[in-house]
């Protein structure tokens, strides 16, 4: 980039102030763009000794040792950083991290039609409660909850259908209102996690 292309860069985000920072998971076509070879093979070096092609030490990721130039980038190994690579796994499988959750939904879920099998007016609690999570506010997620707990009081005797139909206006009023509102504290943020997994959990 030219000198004056950076400047011009520096000065116009240098007191830029970021306004929110999401985090998530490469999907299949991301990972494979950003690595710089297939890893096909469960053996890392010859009878010899050298780096196998496809392998977990093939020059491609980087050097593994001294007198080794990267062949993505050509420096040693004291200037490479190390490059990315990727396993084709035969069939899907469900990232660990992920794992309580999925088995979650899968134990409330149909397996002919593959609905969620819990009431309308429940989705649109845990719905609006994670939207609100992701935003950063916590305390709001929390009180929906109530919110959703005083409707049933003053609806009792209706249908799921007409339940939900009032809970959708209530519940989608609130989430808007409180959307508008300032992103609250880092500590807020650290505490969504916690509670996105106990909402997701409490619908089993």
């Amino acid at each position: 980039m030219a000198p004056d292309k950076i400047r011009s860069f520096r000065k116009q985000f240098n007191n830029a102030i970021p306004q929110d920072v999401v985090f998530g998971v490469f999907t299949s076509d991301e990972i494979k763009k950003l690595s710089v070879v297939k890893i096909s093979t469960p053996l890392t070096f010859t009878s010899l000794g050298h780096t196998l092609a496809g392998g977990l030490y093939d020059q491609a990721l980087g050097p593994s040792q001294q007198g080794i130039t990267c062949t993505t980038c050509s420096n040693n190994i004291f200037k490479c950083t190390g490059h990315m690579g990727h396993i084709d796994l035969p069939l899907p499988v469900i990232n660990p991290l992920f794992h309580s959750n999925v088995i979650t939904f899968l134990s409330c879920s149909c397996l002919s039609c593959h609905k969620i099998l819990f009431p309308e007016a429940r989705k649109l609690l845990l719905i609006s409660q994670l939207q609100l999570l992701d935003r950063g506010h916590v305390v709001q997620a929390m009180e929906m909850e109530q919110v959703f707990s005083n409707a049933m009081s003053m609806n009792e005797g209706l249908s799921d259908e007409a339940f939900a139909a009032i809970v959708s206006v209530e519940i989608d009023k609130r989430t808007e209102s409180i959307m508008c509102d300032e992103v609250k504290t880092v500590e807020d943020w650290k505490q969504s996690e916690v509670l996105r997994s106990q909402f997701i959990n409490s619908i089993k």
